[in-house]
């Protein structure tokens, strides 16, 4: 899907979804099979206009510190796989953050304090993003972080495919759907039940 902010369009602000974790995972990849992340194709602000992005509510109750979950609030973002600002275009972030996978063109102004970034496209369970996640470091993490709840010290965020509030049952199914049942992966049943 394709949206363009242009002059004959909704108007200048542009409401963000999809939770940014982002701030919560420095390494750059998005899940393109999450259930929480929601992308447009393009995102187009085009000339004369000044889109400002903005935020109506917080999608999750969770803040981070490096991959650890705090039990507080992240800000949502705007996730694209190509961003275009044509020229004499502004695009005002309001200390929100872009991400896109693909292609992004600058002919006009970025401002607003959030960051521009491009992330690495994978599927769940690839959590370097270098294409496999059934390799040691990726089902390490995962191990790590299962059965786990915002708050406790080994909660990962980026471990918690569908945002139910921490790794459990469901995100191993989607890890082994996703890598073919990783030999090394936990099989231990997890019956703890998180709120987010």
């Amino acid at each position: 899907m394709t949206l363009e902010i242009g002059p004959y369009t909704f108007g200048p602000i542009l409401e963000v979804f999809g939770p940014d974790c982002e701030r919560c995972n420095p390494d750059e990849v998005l899940f393109v099979d999450s259930p929480c992340v929601r992308r447009w194709q393009t995102v187009t602000v085009e000339s004369p206009q000044a889109a400002t992005l903005w935020n109506q509510k917080t999608s999750t109750p969770i803040t981070c510190a490096g991959s650890s979950c705090l039990g507080d609030e992240i800000p949502e973002a705007l996730y694209a796989t190509d961003l275009v600002v044509t020229s004499g275009s502004t695009l005002d972030t309001d200390n929100l953050n872009v991400y896109y996978t693909g292609k992004f063109t600058n002919d006009g102004t970025v401002l607003g304090g959030g960051s521009v970034t491009k992330l690495v496209p994978t599927l769940y369970g690839d959590f370097n993003g270098n294409g496999d996640g059934d390799e040691i470091p990726d089902v390490a993490r995962f191990n790590f972080a299962f059965c786990s709840c915002i708050g406790d010290v080994n909660c990962d965020i980026l471990v918690d495919w569908n945002w139910d509030g921490g790794g459990a049952d469901s995100d191993r199914a989607k890890v082994n759907i996703n890598w073919d049942s990783p030999p090394m992966i936990t099989s231990g049943p997890c019956s703890i039940s998180c709120t987010p």
